[in-house]
């Protein structure tokens, strides 16, 4: 027989909000099934960026409400994540202050492998616009996008752009990310 390690109720606190974490792990001699669920309100990510080097000064800032559910049965390569987070009034800068966006309020839903950001209006460079994304497999992110503003300083996302502004902008696309 397995041993499982289970742990229910565990909470982390940070200064702004608290973290429930439930998992069951069942250790296997050459797989290991497990099931994470992770369930928190109003969690600081400006909090959580403070923990990062990379992230702190990036100005991350806002809440985010999470219920999740992570799960890897046997003889499955990759977990299925499911459930959702909340997004509220997010915000970040690129480290050399460029690129910063505000005002960012949104659903990220997780269904399996995929991930979607409902269309969400936001701020960029203090422009209004709205954003939207779709990832189809998370363990091979291709990110397909929407974005549009009505006017977008080129220097909300470029460094010495200047004063110009792309008026009645609207991209979409499809990023692929590669290591």
């Amino acid at each position: 027989a397995d041993d499982t390690i289970v742990a229910e109720g565990v909470e982390i606190a940070t200064s702004s909000s608290t973290l429930t974490l439930g998992a069951t792990v069942t250790p296997r001699e050459k797989t290991t099934a497990y099931a994470i669920e992770l369930d928190a309100t109003g969690v600081s990510l400006a909090d959580l960026a403070s923990l990062s080097p990379a992230l702190r000064d990036t100005g991350v800032k806002g809440h985010a409400d999470v219920a999740l559910d992570v799960a890897k049965p046997v003889g499955v390569t990759a977990p299925s994540i499911d459930g959702r987070i909340g997004l509220d009034g997010i915000g970040a800068r690129l480290s050399d202050g460029t690129a910063e966006i505000s005002q960012l309020s949104s659903i990220l839903s997780f269904k399996g492998r995929s991930v979607t950001l409902a269309p969400a209006d936001l701020r960029v460079g203090g422009a209004p616009a709205r954003f939207a994304a779709r990832v189809e497999d998370v363990f091979a992110p291709v990110v397909a996008f929407e974005l549009s503003s009505t006017a977008l300083p080129l220097a909300a996302v470029m460094a010495d752009a200047g004063d110009d502004v792309l008026r009645e902008i609207a991209a979409s696309g499809r990023l692929s990310l590669t290591k």
